[in-house]
């Protein structure tokens, strides 16, 4: 079978393939069905490319959105810039007042540690003083004890010696008594 319509090349490759044994309907059927793998290919890519311009629409839409946001945020950055800088201001001037306010405390924690220093010397001084008064005190009521009992045995010693005198008083005024009765009796 003689083919004249195909160049020379194809005709070597189909007289090749019928040489081979192949009919020509089953060359023409892996054909087509490769020929159908490839428009199922070429219409998966064309899908992508659909769903990739849906896509791109999509992001673009969003990147209006993202614009339109952005420059809602940008405006009320601005509006809200002025309160920001006041903030800051505020800010500034209560860190001014925190810092005063912890010298403050630093220079009173100071003072309370000088009091307490000073109340601990004042108290150690009065425990000296008053364990100074408490041995004054403590030599006089011994002295003012020994003096007690000092004068109690003169007391007594002088109660003793009244008493002996008191006796020897009265011993006498017996004797004179009973004397002078003689006395009396005798110028009688």
């Amino acid at each position: 079978m003689e083919t004249n319509n195909f160049p020379e090349s194809k005709k070597r490759k189909l007289s090749t393939i019928l040489e081979n044994g192949d009919s020509m309907a089953s060359k023409f059927a892996e054909m087509k069905a490769e020929n159908e793998k490839l428009k199922q290919f070429i219409e998966k890519q064309n899908a992508t490319i659909i769903d990739l311009a849906m896509d791109n629409t999509e992001l673009k839409k969003e990147k209006m959105n993202h614009s339109k946001l952005l420059k809602e945020y940008e405006s009320e950055i601005n509006r809200l810039k002025p309160r920001a800088d006041e903030l800051e201001k505020m800010n500034s001037i209560l860190e001014q007042k925190e810092i005063k306010t912890k010298a403050a405390i630093a220079k009173y924690k100071t003072r309370i540690l000088c009091m307490n220093v000073d109340f601990v010397r004042m108290k150690i001084v009065g425990e000296q003083i008053q364990a100074g008064l408490k041995r004054n005190y403590e030599c006089k009521i011994d002295h003012l004890e020994s003096n007690i009992d000092n004068l109690m045995k003169k007391n007594l010693d002088m109660n003793q010696t009244m008493e002996k005198e008191r006796k020897e008083f009265k011993a006498k005024i017996k004797a004179l008594k009973s004397g002078a009765d003689k006395d009396y009796d005798m110028k009688e």
